[in-house]
Parts: structure tokens; sequence; C-alpha cells
């Protein structure tokens, strides 16, 4: 896959389009207006990344991504964490989703926030929120290997909710 093939979707769905698999070596693009010819021609030349991406990962995870501004953060986030998040989990769906699906990982265990206080990112949240500071080095049906700023390595374990989590395009 590539990071351009999300960045074509998430402009889809900016543009309130939507992109399906409609047979064998087809896409259904649908959307409440004409999509602009640049946009459609960017589609095409990643057509088999989007393809591979749509296949593997859930529709809801790449819609979901794809609605996240990173210029327009919640009121209870930091502005600067939350753009670091948005381009943390764009770049998630592209290097690691299909190994988090294929161990079992769940959206709110991966892009989760504390529904009652989204801006603490160390409180009950899920992996994304660790990545603005960190980047992944290997996933695990249990865990994360994550690399610190500073080089070190540190494990995210995979643990059950404390409380309750929200989706971060719920958040608003």
């Amino acid at each position: 896959m590539s990071a351009v093939a999300v960045d074509v979707l998430t402009a889809i769905y900016a543009a309130g389009g939507t992109v399906r698999i409609a047979g064998e070596d087809r896409l259904k693009v649908s959307a409440p207006a004409p999509l602009p010819n640049a946009l459609m021609d960017r589609l095409r030349a990643v057509k088999p990344d989007v393809t591979s991406l749509l296949c593997a990962v859930p529709a809801d995870w790449i819609a979901g991504v794809a609605s996240l501004e990173a210029e327009c953060p919640p009121t209870a986030v930091r502005p600067e964490h939350w753009s670091a998040f948005v381009i943390a989990a764009k770049r998630f769906l592209d290097s690691w989703a299909i190994k988090a699906i294929d161990f079992g990982w769940t959206d709110l265990e991966l892009f989760g926030a504390d529904a009652s206080r989204p801006e603490i990112a160390w409180l009950n949240s899920g992996l994304l929120w660790s990545l603005p500071n960190h980047t992944i080095l290997d996933l695990w049906p249990d865990r994360a290997i994550l690399r610190t700023p500073n080089g070190s390595p540190q494990t995210f374990y995979r643990t059950p909710h404390l409380r309750v989590r929200t989706l971060p395009w719920e958040i608003y």
C-alpha cells in the first residue's frame, strides 16, 4: 500500500464521496457532486493500492481517519497534539493497520481516547495517541513496541479499557 492511497481516499471522503469495491478490478465512487478530474486521475493512478487498502482495512477506520482534520482539533485537545495524532493515524493505516487487524486489535484499542478526558493522551487512550511522540517498531497480539523520541524502546500493552473510550471522529 502507499500513503498516496490513504491521501486520495481522505480527499474523496472530505469531498463528501465514498469509494467501495464493485467487483473484480472495479471501484465504485459515489459523491453528491462530481469530484474534480484531478482527484479522479489520482485515484486511477493508485487504484491497486486503494483496492488493497479497501480489501484489508475496515471501511469505518478509513472513513473515520479521513474525516479528521489536522487543523481543526476538538476543543478538549491541544492543537499540536491533535495535528500529530491525525498524521500518525493516516501513517498507521498505510503501514500497520493490516497487521493490527490480523492480531485482532479493535478500533478503540488503536484510535480510542478517554471519553471524558480526550486531551490526556496517557489516560486510557488507544495506541495511536502515543504515536505523536513515538513510532511503532513492531506490533504483537498483546503489545506494541515503540521508539521514544530519544531512541529508547517502550512497550505499549494492549489492556482492557479502564474507562469508557470514544473514537476521535466522535469527539466533536
